[in-house]
C-alpha cells in the first residue's frame, strides 16, 4: 500500500520532534515482557452519515483527528502508513494523533501499521525501595493539580470510604495502590453501559464500564497522592476481533508507570495490576489534550479514543450532520507460541513439581514431613477438572473407589488463572490454609492442568490427600 508522503512525515516527525519533546514521566524498567505476538492493523475512518447541506457557504472547512499508537512498553509499532493527513503531538503526553484538514468530507480514511504486543509484569522485587514523590514536577503537577475531573471526583463520601480501606496495613504506595484495586473490586463490578457514567451513577449501578471503573480507581489513588492517568486503546482477541478499551496507569517515582486495569478481576483468575495481556493496543496515555484547531484554537479532548471532528464556514449556513464510523481489522502475523508451551508435557511436569516444592518447602521450615506426587491424584484430578470444565458432576468418592483408593482425608482446590503464567504454583498454594498444607496428614498431592488459549485461561485442580 503506497500512501502518499506517509514514511517520508513519520521520518520527519521522528528526527525533528523527538529530541525536543519534554518528558513526560519514562516508561517503567520493573516491566518484563515475554511471549511477543505481532499483528498487522488496518484502521479505517468511514463516512456513514452525511445530510449536510451549505446554504451560500464561501468556504468550508474539516478537520478530522485519529489517534496513532506509539512505541512505548507496551508496544512496538513500525511501517505506519496512511492515505491522509500529517502526524501531530499532543503536547500534554507527546502521544501522535492523525490530523487531517480538508475542504470536504473525505468518504474514508486507511491508516495502517505492523504491531509487536507481548503479556507484561511489573517485576516488584526490584522496587524494594520507593521514593517519595517530587510534589514540584511537571507530571506531579499535571496529573494531581492539573486535573479538575479527579480532583472533583475524589470528594465523594464513598470514594473517601474507599480511600481510606486503601491505606489499611498499607507500607508503600505499592501496597497502596493494589489495596485501592482489591476495595474496588469488592464494591463495584463492571458494566456495559454504553456512556461514561458520574461518580453518583456508578455507585448507584454498583458498577458501569472500563472508563467508569477507571475514573473510580483514579479517584482513589488521588486522594492518597498517588499520580494516575486513563490508557485508551484496544484489544485484540479470539480470531482477529477488537474491542475498544480504557485501563488505568498510575506513577512510581524513581520507576515509572505502572499499569492497572480494573475491570478484569482477580476472583475471576486474572491478576490485572502491573500485568497486561497480549494482544492490547495503547492509542493514548493520558487525558484532557489539546489538538490543533482550524483557527489557530485548541480544542479539548477529555479521553481520546476514536476520533474527534471539527468544522467551521465562512458565510451562509450549514444544515444536517456528519458522523464517521471507526473500523480495527486486525491479522496475526505471528504467533507467540505460548498455546504450545502450555499444551506441552514439559510445562506440565515443570509447573507440579514447583507446586510440590513450594508446599514441602513451608512445610519443612515447621518441622513437618514432605509430600510427594501421586500419578494416580494426578489421573483422578485431571478427570474432575475435564468434568469440570465441561460441566458434569463428579464425585471424588466414587472415584476412588473406582481406582480402589481407601482416602478419609482429603482437600482439593479448583482455580481458573486468565493471562498470567507466572507464580501459578504460589497462587494455588495461597488458596489452602496452613491447617491444609502443614497437617501431618496430607501425604500426597495430585495436580490436574488444561489451559484454554480461546479465553487464555489456565484451569488448575489440586487434591492433597492421605491414601491408606
Amino acid at each position: 500500500m503506497n500512501f502518499r508522503n506517509s514514511r517520508a512525515a513519520l521520518f520527519i516527525f521522528l528526527i525533528f520532534f523527538l529530541p525536543n519533546m519534554k518528558t513526560y514521566g519514562k516508561d517503567n524498567f520493573l516491566i518484563k515482557k515475554e511471549f511477543p505476538k505481532t499483528y498487522h492493523i488496518i484502521t479505517r475512518l468511514t463516512l456513514s452519515e452525511n445530510t449536510v447541506k451549505l446554504e451560500n457557504v464561501k468556504k468550508f472547512a474539516v478537520l478530522l483527528c485519529l489517534p496513532l499508537p506509539s512505541s512505548n512498553q507496551y508496544q512496538e509499532i513500525s511501517n505506519l502508513e496512511f492515505s491522509h493527513g500529517n502526524i501531530e503531538t499532543f503536547p500534554e503526553t507527546g502521544d501522535s494523533y492523525l490530523r487531517i484538514e480538508s475542504g470536504e468530507l473525505i468518504k474514508e480514511i486507511i491508516v495502517e501499521y505492523d504491531v509487536v504486543t507481548s503479556k507484561i509484569y511489573m517485576d516488584s522485587q526490584k522496587a524494594m525501595k520507593q521514593n517519595p514523590y517530587d510534589t514540584g514536577s511537571h507530571l506531579y503537577k499535571q496529573y494531581m493539580e492539573e486535573d479538575e475531573e479527579v480532583r472533583e471526583d475524589s470528594g465523594h463520601e464513598k470514594l473517601i470510604a474507599l480511600s481510606g480501606k486503601a491505606v489499611q496495613n498499607s507500607k508503600d504506595c505499592i501496597n497502596i495502590a493494589k489495596n485501592a484495586l482489591t476495595g474496588l473490586q469488592n464494591e463495584l463490578s463492571w458494566k456495559n453501559t454504553g456512556r461514561f457514567d458520574t461518580i453518583d451513577e456508578i455507585f448507584r449501578n454498583r458498577g458501569g464500564n472500563c472508563g467508569a471503573m477507571s475514573r473510580v480507581y483514579r479517584a482513589v489513588l488521588y486522594n492518597k497522592g498517588i499520580p494516575s492517568r486513563y490508557c485508551t486503546g484496544y484489544i485484540i482477541s479470539g480470531k482477529g476481533q477488537f474491542s475498544w478499551h480504557v485501563w488505568t496507569e498510575f506513577y512510581l517515582e524513581g520507576y515509572g508507570w505502572i499499569p492497572v486495569d480494573p475491570s478484569f478481576y482477580g476472583t475471576s483468575g486474572g491478576d490485572y495490576f502491573g500485568f497486561l495481556d497480549s494482544g492490547r493496543i495503547a492509542l493514548n496515555r493520558g487525558q484532557n489534550l489539546t489538538v490543533k484547531g482550524l483557527n489557530g484554537e485548541q480544542p479539548g479532548l477529555h479521553i481520546f479514543q476514536k476520533y474527534a471532528k471539527y468544522y467551521r464556514i465562512t458565510g451562509g449556513s450549514i444544515k444536517g450532520k456528519f458522523a464517521y464510523t471507526v473500523t480495527v481489522s486486525p491479522r496475526l502475523v505471528r504467533d507467540s507460541g505460548e498455546n504450545k508451551l502450555y499444551a506441552s508435557s514439559e510445562y506440565y511436569t515443570a509447573m507440579k513439581d514447583k507446586i510440590c516444592e513450594n508446599i514441602n518447602k513451608r512445610r519443612l521450615e515447621n518441622n513437618i514431613p514432605p509430600v510427594s506426587g501421586s500419578e494416580l491424584l494426578d489421573k483422578i484430578a485431571s478427570e474432575h477438572l475435564d468434568k469440570k470444565i465441561n460441566g458434569k458432576e463428579h464425585s471424588f468418592k466414587s472415584s476412588f473407589e473406582k481406582y480402589g483408593v481407601d482416602s478419609r482425608w482429603y482437600f482439593y482446590q479448583y482455580r481458573i488463572f486468565s493471562g498470567y503464567n507466572r507464580n501459578l504454583d504460589i497462587k494455588i498454594i495461597d488458596c489452602f490454609s496452613d491447617d491444609i498444607l502443614l497437617s501431618k496428614y496430607a501425604g500426597k498431592i495430585g495436580i490436574g492442568y488444561r489451559y484454554n488459549p480461546e479465553k487464555d485461561q489456565h484451569h488448575i485442580y489440586v487434591i492433597i490427600a492421605k491414601l491408606n
